[in-house]
């Protein structure tokens, strides 16, 4: 039986494509990622174009859900791996200093 953490992974990876997909019908994703160098800078554009009316619920609750399910992939190898818990939990936070994986920043401000 395949593990459950990469059962948690692909769930994630489901809704990257979604929410890549319907970025890039509405928007040019390029544009968007170069505007993003921490995680300030995606939760104020994601505000921004809530605020200027230009993304839905529906695109909000996609993106959403995305960080959600990345949030909880960590749970999930944790679960499973229990000897990379340190590692794991040195991905999600926000003032380690080695943290270079902006995704898992931005998980950690947003839930």
């Amino acid at each position: 039986m395949e593990k459950q953490y990469l059962e948690q992974y692909h769930r994630m990876m489901r809704f990257y494509n979604r929410m890549k997909e319907r970025c890039e019908k509405q928007y040019t994703i390029s544009n968007v990622f170069n505007q993003i160098s921490t995680e300030k800078d995606i939760l104020n554009l994601i505000q921004n174009h809530i605020d200027a009316n230009d993304i839905t619920e529906e695109d909000y609750d996609m993106i959403y859900a995305f960080f959600q399910n990345c949030f909880h992939l960590k749970d999930w190898i944790k679960a499973d791996k229990p000897y990379l818990c340190h590692k794991v939990e040195a991905i999600f936070d926000r003032d380690n200093p080695d943290n270079n994986v902006l995704c898992m920043k931005i998980c950690a401000d947003l839930l």
